[in-house]
């Protein structure tokens, strides 16, 4: 996932924060608890999928492209229903001024449009995946973004189904996965 992926992200939690503050802060009952849950499993999904690649680049390992697309789904499935939440929590909001709410509606469902949108592209063109090949009797991982985009692959040395290792140089392979010796 490129850098400006992330910013996007980011992006998309700045225009959405406001609104679930001003809910978390006016709100009261089962709505906000319901709200409150499903954000706080969205920060621990995405501190396992995105504090554990920074934990895992540390020691020169990263996840496998399987275990990170699921994570990464399952981070745009939980931020699309807490923003649901949200706009639940936001139209059961009493002495709120209706220009904030209004903003807040229009914020969230942009948002929530961009979010789909953002998440169906990125899975079908932008997403690598990855396989198992052995290069001079040796297991290694091989990565590609074949996906519609620029083709280009990567090798990284094998760890496990969960993380591979450091990457590897390239010898002499380039556009394919390395043949088997």
């Amino acid at each position: 996932m490129g850098k400006s992926n992330y910013i996007f992200i980011i992006a998309l939690i700045i225009i959405s924060a406001p609104s679930v503050i001003l809910c978390l802060l006016r709100s009261r009952g089962i709505p906000r608890k319901k709200l409150l849950c499903f954000a706080f499993l969205l920060g621990i999904m995405a501190m396992i999928c995105f504090g554990g690649k920074a934990i895992l680049a540390c020691f020169d390992m990263g996840w496998r492209c399987t275990p990170f697309n699921i994570m990464l789904f399952l981070c745009a499935i939980l931020f699309i229903i807490t923003l649901w939440r949200c706009l639940n929590v936001l139209s059961l909001l009493e002495n709120t001024k209706p220009v904030l709410i209004g903003f807040g509606f229009i914020s969230l469902v942009l948002v929530m449009i961009i979010t789909l949108a953002w998440t169906a592209i990125y899975f079908h063109f932008l997403s690598w995946h990855d396989g198992l090949t052995t290069y001079n009797n040796q297991m290694i991982v091989y990565a590609n973004d074949q996906h519609g985009g620029s083709c280009s692959w990567r090798y990284y040395s094998h760890v496990n189904s969960l993380v591979h290792g450091i990457e590897i140089t390239q010898d002499g392979w380039w556009g394919y996965p390395p043949f088997k010796s």
